[in-house]
């Protein structure tokens, strides 16, 4: 039979272990996201002149447009691209490589990514915006008309991400401290695994929401 001070010596010793591994994750950037790069292959495909469109809703003219500007460094990390949504799940990401999904002519409603990100962002600067363009923007007056004037070769864009015009000027909703904050916190409860480094066994990504 174990002693009682022996079992207690072990609970301790369970209790710093679990932790040693909080405090690992703990440390990780705040700003952190699994930002995922555009393959190789996409690339080449893009030709000489990749580009992401800018899919520009102008609160103050009720109109939408694309605006393609040449592909720069790091662009995944600046617009916060994690990807899309798997299978059925939401399309929250307004950071996207399929246009559809922010202008909002798709089957399935919840791959709307502004209309989820307006109830998501609630109470956000960010969801402010959406819910401004939402309040006069329809999918089905505008969003086939946008995609079929996309300027130069489809190909060419690598991503998609939405920037908002109103009289405070120009916003570029990826970009958003609010949105990339909340973007972190939904991480938390997907099993996602973020940039870190854990202080016990030294990994460079650690779970968002652990389950010791």
């Amino acid at each position: 039979m174990v002693p009682q001070s022996k079992n207690i010596q072990y609970f301790i010793l369970i209790f710093m272990f679990g932790s040693i591994l909080r405090i690992g994750e703990l440390v990780s950037d705040l700003d952190s996201l699994p930002i995922q790069k555009i393959e190789e292959n996409k690339l080449t495909r893009a030709g000489d002149e990749p580009k992401i469109g800018f899919v520009v809703f102008d609160n103050i003219n009720k109109s939408v447009r694309i605006e393609p500007i040449k592909w720069g460094y790091n662009y995944e990390e600046k617009y916060a691209y994690i990807g899309n949504a798997k299978g059925n799940k939401p399309q929250d990401m307004i950071t996207t490589d399929n246009l559809k999904y922010i202008l909002g002519n798709v089957d399935k409603q919840h791959k709307f990514a502004l209309a989820e990100l307006s109830k998501k962002l609630s109470g956000t600067q960010a969801g402010e915006l959406i819910n401004s363009v939402l309040k006069w923007y329809d999918p089905k007056k505008y969003a086939d008309k946008v995609e079929s004037e996309l300027p130069g070769d489809k190909k060419s864009y690598l991503l998609f991400t939405v920037r908002i015009i109103d009289e405070n000027g120009e916003h570029d909703i990826a970009a958003m401290k609010d949105y990339r904050s909340w973007l972190q916190t939904s991480l938390l409860t997907s099993g996602e695994t973020i940039k870190g480094k854990c202080h016990f066994c030294g990994a460079d990504r650690v779970l968002k929401d652990p389950d010791y």
